[in-house]
């Protein structure tokens, strides 16, 4: 494919990619910053869940850049 054909696929997943980095660090401080206590383990969750979200838009932005070599 050409890389015309993607720029807009890819400029989405960009923008995605860049947002959920924002969500994920935001998340990340946030953890760091309040000591962890049992009545918060929702927290730890949407960490792990915003950083596995974010590993999954990276390997398909990959996928995609890969399909135009």
């Amino acid at each position: 494919m050409l890389i015309s054909q993607n720029s807009g696929i890819l400029f989405e997943y960009a923008g995605v990619a860049e947002w959920q980095t924002r969500k994920t660090k935001d998340l990340v401080i946030a953890f760091r910053s309040w000591k962890f206590e049992s009545s918060r383990p929702h927290l730890l969750e949407e960490v792990v869940n915003a950083a596995s979200f974010f590993a999954r838009e990276i390997n398909e932005v990959k996928e995609l850049a890969g399909d135009d070599k």
